[in-house]
């Protein structure tokens, strides 16, 4: 299991949709799953994926950096 997950491949909604949930699994209580251009596709994929999972999105200030900690 890993403590942190950076996903910055392919920026498509579709792979994304398969990718998160993915790493999700992979990721140890307390692990972050992260990612970078918080636009578009990628924001679309995240945001659907934390709806769908009652999990928060959070942002670092001024970037386009996204992450999601598991609990």
């Amino acid at each position: 299991q890993a403590d942190f997950v950076f996903e910055d491949s392919t920026h498509s909604q579709l792979y994304l949709a398969d990718a998160l949930p993915f790493w999700w699994k992979v990721l140890k209580p307390g692990g972050i799953l992260a990612g970078h251009d918080y636009d578009r596709e990628v924001r679309a994929a995240v945001d659907l994926f934390a709806a769908l999972n009652d999990l928060q999105v959070n942002i670092f200030s001024n970037s386009s950096i996204w992450y999601i900690k598991k609990c």
